[in-house]
């Protein structure tokens, strides 16, 4: 592996002792082609076996849940601190999908209480298609699950626009992230 293919640009609040190209690399290693595949064959058992409202809502439900132990197993066990600011947050996404779903996932857009996110070569619906909707559940889950973690007293949803499990002609799911800040403000 090269080194430009272990350098990654700290955008997030990881403290700088923590060894990110050892961590790249361990998850590169040991953990995307494996979750990728098993968790689009998870998504396509689940619509068939409970049908689109049903299997959604499970997706989304079991999505948020992973989404905040994910959050609380990588600060305690890799020490890193939750974001400070909206931006940070952002960041984190997409460090987080890079490291751990095993897709790039790009902020293409974003307001005080929004964002738009393009997540390329999605685990839940990876190399699986002909779903009659966007079938992202488990993903718009866990990044619903990112701000109230983060931030106390935040909420927030999040809506898959766009899927390739639906559209097999895009190169991108699209979701989008709403945010309600507690007081109305945004953090940072």
């Amino acid at each position: 592996m090269s080194e430009d293919e272990l350098s990654v640009a700290i955008k997030h609040s990881t403290p700088e002792q923590l060894a990110m190209p050892f961590i790249r690399y361990f998850f590169f290693r040991k953990e995307k082609r494996i979750s990728s595949r098993g968790l689009a064959l998870v998504t396509k058992g689940i619509w068939e076996m409970f049908g689109v409202r049903k299997a959604k809502s499970i997706l989304y439900y079991v999505g948020r849940q992973a989404g905040r132990e994910i959050s609380e197993a990588t600060e305690n066990e890799y020490n890193t601190q939750r974001a400070k600011s909206w931006s940070e947050l952002l960041g984190n996404i997409e460090i987080f999908c890079d490291l751990l779903a095993g897709s790039k996932a790009k902020i293409v857009s974003a307001t005080e209480n929004q964002a738009k996110i393009h997540l390329y070569n999605s685990p839940a619906c990876y190399k699986i298609s002909g779903f009659p909707e966007p079938c992202c559940d488990f993903m718009a889950g866990i990044f619903a699950s990112l701000p109230p973690y983060d931030f106390d007293g935040a909420t927030s949803s999040c809506k898959e626009l766009l899927c390739q499990g639906n559209d097999p002609t895009l190169d991108h799911c699209e979701f989008e992230l709403n945010v309600t800040w507690p007081d109305g403000k945004m953090p940072g």
